[in-house]
């Protein structure tokens, strides 16, 4: 088996996925470190010295982040970095590009370029109420409903208060409207997918009133048989886009199932203790398998 050095770069708090790689490392005998992105110091010193140190190590990163663009960019003929492709899709508006460019059916979405044109965007996409959503991060933290431009104002600014709190030097924000589904909403369904193999299908299913049915904020989540058409979908996807990883999520609407989005660095956890699958050691496979075949 390949013995080579796993490098893991994390940012916050990922303490499930953090233990699952760990377990799954240690059973294979392959050497790792955890590395938290905010802690580097990022120096031309620092590329130098850390790429001498870990010549032809694994880089796996659990989070996308400037720092994780940096780090690619200066590291990147120096270290293996075998979630590459997933740059491309780490955005939602651009997974919606990919999507729409591939035929794959999905919720009107437009970008908000300014505000101006909100209400524009809104009457293109079918409408008052819709969803707002910030382009990059997960988890259902940074989405909502609104019913008028007012409330998209006001769900901007609360998005950039509450994360500049945190970040005294916040990511650039951008954000979407999307089309609403009402007839799906609370219930989704997550594809998750290692390479091309699909090694399952989650039903989530909100609590209470909520429309977001993510299993980090309450959702109830159960196994349901494979669905011809996700899978068809999930496997076109992973296929056009050569991702290592994607929790592919999907909603049921009058026309037929719908990629509402592809999380690109996807929490297990839930799927893991549902299923009895073992993904973190999918993962690894995977990336040895990569690895050899180059």
């Amino acid at each position: 088996m390949l013995k080579k050095h796993f490098i893991f770069f994390y940012s916050g708090k990922n303490p499930y996925r953090i233990d699952r790689f760990s377990e799954e490392l240690k059973k294979r005998k392959i050497p790792y470190d955890f590395i938290d992105m905010e802690s580097i110091v990022f120096t031309n010193d620092f590329i130098h010295n850390f790429a001498v140190k870990n010549l032809g190590s694994i880089g796996y990163f659990l989070g996308y982040s400037e720092m994780s663009q940096y780090l690619m960019l200066a590291l990147g003929d120096k270290i293996n970095f075998p979630q590459q492709k997933a740059w491309g899709l780490a955005d939602k508006f651009k997974s919606h590009i990919f999507l729409s460019k591939n035929d794959i059916k999905t919720p009107r979405s437009g970008l908000i370029l300014a505000e101006g044109f909100i209400e524009s965007i809104a009457q293109e996409i079918g409408g008052f109420p819709c969803v707002i959503k910030k382009t990059t991060g997960g988890n259902g933290k940074m989405v909502e409903i609104v019913s008028d431009k007012g409330q998209c104002l006001d769900f901007i600014n609360e998005m950039k208060e509450n994360i500049s709190i945190n970040r005294p030097f916040p990511r650039a924000f951008s954000f979407l409207l999307q089309e609403m589904i009402t007839e799906s909403k609370g219930v989704d369904y997550r594809a998750l997918c290692v390479g091309e193999e699909i090694l399952g299908l989650m039903k989530r299913t909100s609590q209470g009133d909520s429309f977001k049915a993510n299993f980090s904020l309450g959702g109830s989540i159960e196994q349901v048989d494979m669905i011809e058409e996700i899978k068809s979908i999930s496997r076109k996807i992973m296929k056009k886009t050569g991702l290592l990883v994607a929790g592919i999520d999907f909603i049921k609407s009058q026309k037929g199932y719908q990629v509402l989005e592809i999380n690109t660095s996807p929490q297990f956890k839930g799927f893991e203790q549902t299923t009895n699958i073992n993904v973190a050691g999918k993962i690894i496979e995977e990336i040895i398998e990569r690895i050899y075949n180059n």
